[in-house]
This record gives C-alpha cells, sequence and structure tokens, in this order.
C-alpha cells in the first residue's frame, strides 16, 4: 500500500493508543481501590510518559511514512500530559499517605488497662459450636490464684487487675465481667478486679514527683499522663490532685514529643505515621505543634 498512499506511523498511533488503553485496563482490572492507589498511580504516569516519548518519535519519523502521525502524536502528547496533571491534581500526598500500606496500630504497644463499658462477653459466647461450655464460677469467695488456677483449668483467658478500693479490704475481690453462672465457650475472656486496699494520701511534692517521673520514664503527653493519674487502673487520682502535679510538674512536652517519637522511629515508622500517631485522640495526644516539633528534629 506504498503507492501514493500514507503508510501508518506506528510510533504516533501508539503514542495515542497507549495512555488510553492503560486506563481502561487498569480500571477494568480493579486496581483502583484503595490499598492499591499507589500501583495505579505509578502505572498510569508510566504508560502516559511512553505515550509521549512514542508520539515525540512519531513526529521525528513522519517523513519516512510520508506524513503520517501528526494528529495521532499531538493526540497522544496531550493524552499522556492530560493524565498526568489529572492525576496530580486529584490525588493530594494526603491521599497517599492515608491509603498506604502501613497499619496504624500494627506498632501499637498492648495497653493492660481494659475499658470497663466493654463487653467481652458479647466476643466470646457462643463464638464457636465446637468449644466446650464453661459455667462462669462466682469468684467472690475465691483468692486471685484461685482464680487464675480456675482460669487455666476451664481454658478461660483471666486478666485479674488490682485496683484502689475505700470500702473492699487489700486483696479481696471486686467485681467480675461475665457474671456467675453464666455460660462461656472455652477461650472466652473475663476480667476480675481484686482491691489493693484505700488510696494512699499524697503531698503536694509526692504528686508532682509522680507527674514527673511517669513523664520522665513514659514519655506522656499532657492528656495521656492526665488519664494515667487518674485511671482507676493507675493512680486513681482526684480531678484536682492531677492537675495541681502537672501543673507544677517540670515537664517540656515538646522534648517529651521527641522521646516518644524517637521509640517509633526505631520501629521504621515513617514520618507522617509518627506524627499522626503522635498527635491522635487514639495514640499520644500531644499537641499538634508538639507532634510537629518532634518531627521536625528526629534527626537533630
Amino acid at each position: 500500500m506504498e503507492n501514493g498512499s500514507k503508510k501508518i506511523n506506528i510510533c504516533s498511533f501508539l503514542g495515542m493508543v497507549i495512555p488510553l488503553v492503560s486506563i481502561l485496563v487498569l480500571l477494568l482490572l480493579g486496581l483502583f481501590v484503595r490499598r492499591l492507589l499507589i500501583i495505579w498511580i505509578i502505572l498510569l504516569i508510566l504508560s502516559s510518559v511512553a505515550g509521549i516519548i512514542l508520539s515525540i518519535i512519531g513526529l521525528t519519523k513522519r517523513n519516512r511514512y510520508n506524513g503520517s502521525g501528526l494528529i495521532d502524536a499531538i493526540l497522544g502528547i496531550v493524552f499522556s500530559i492530560l493524565f498526568i496533571v489529572g492525576t496530580i491534581i486529584i490525588v493530594s500526598p494526603e491521599d497517599l499517605r492515608k491509603y498506604s500500606n502501613f497499619d496504624y496500630f500494627e506498632n501499637y504497644e498492648e495497653d493492660d488497662d481494659f475499658d470497663d463499658d466493654y463487653d467481652f462477653d458479647d466476643d466470646y459466647k457462643y463464638s464457636d459450636s465446637s468449644k466446650k461450655d464453661i459455667i462462669v464460677k462466682d469468684f467472690s469467695s475465691m483468692t486471685e490464684t484461685e482464680v487464675r488456677s480456675w482460669c487455666k483449668k476451664n481454658n478461660i483467658t483471666c486478666s485479674t487487675v488490682d485496683i484502689y478500693s475505700d470500702t473492699v479490704p487489700k486483696g479481696k475481690f471486686i467485681s467480675q465481667s461475665v457474671k456467675a453462672d453464666e455460660i462461656l465457650k472455652e477461650g472466652g475472656f473475663i476480667k476480675i478486679k481484686f482491691s489493693k486496699g484505700k488510696r494512699p494520701e499524697y503531698s503536694k511534692d509526692e504528686l508532682v514527683k509522680k507527674a514527673e517521673s511517669y513523664s520522665k520514664t513514659f514519655n506522656m503527653s499532657k492528656k495521656g499522663l492526665y488519664k494515667q493519674l487518674t485511671s482507676e487502673y493507675g493512680d486513681a487520682l482526684t480531678e484536682e490532685e492531677a492537675n495541681y502535679a502537672i501543673e507544677n510538674a517540670n515537664i517540656d512536652w515538646k522534648k517529651e514529643a521527641l522521646e516518644r517519637a524517637k521509640v517509633y522511629k526505631k520501629k521504621d515508622m515513617k514520618i507522617y505515621d509518627i506524627y499522626s500517631r503522635l498527635s491522635s485522640e487514639g495514640g499520644d495526644e500531644f499537641t499538634e505543634e508538639e507532634a510537629q516539633y518532634a518531627v521536625n528534629h528526629l534527626n537533630d
């Protein structure tokens, strides 16, 4: 077909077709999902760059193909540039952070404290019909050692915690999360509280030293320290006592945030994940300013 007719300029043609085909194929394969967003972006940009290169090659070889391929080449360049610019505009850096493969809770340290409002019974009751039914015992007349022995014998996971009590003597039973005579499957969970006696009275100096000790040991935020001081699983201080301790303690919150950030860095956490962990309500609860200071000075 060379007699007077134009041959197909294959480079210009591919430069136009590749970006269009790539986006269709990627969409059909279902790659446009959260966890694969980055792969989708990389492949689309690569195909767009390839389209530009092939279109330019097509333009330089127009004479060889009797002038054909001008429109194809121009369309290929236009499509490719539009796809690249459109991707940059639509997909913000925040999207990439949000949809990265990092699991926010992957490195979260386990806490011994449990939420009283959480009903563990709902998770474990009747969860597996192949497991034996266990009739929960009344632990009120048992010691902590006896409770643990019963739990081990019946394949029940038990968490015994000691809290201050003004009414229950030290070492005595306070409550259990699953009531006596209820049925629980093997492998179920029960939390049992025992008394560690009356809470001691602290002087003002002792309150301040307690706050400073926690800060030095655990690098807590102001909010985190307050929760620890007032928690029934912690020191069970009153609101007034906790506020006095925190306000009069010699604590540099930015320094505490930085020390906490260094711990996360050793776990190979990314900078933006460290910032999120430091400042989030479900994390350390430092202020945004303190978290920003920490990530800015990580490499000092």
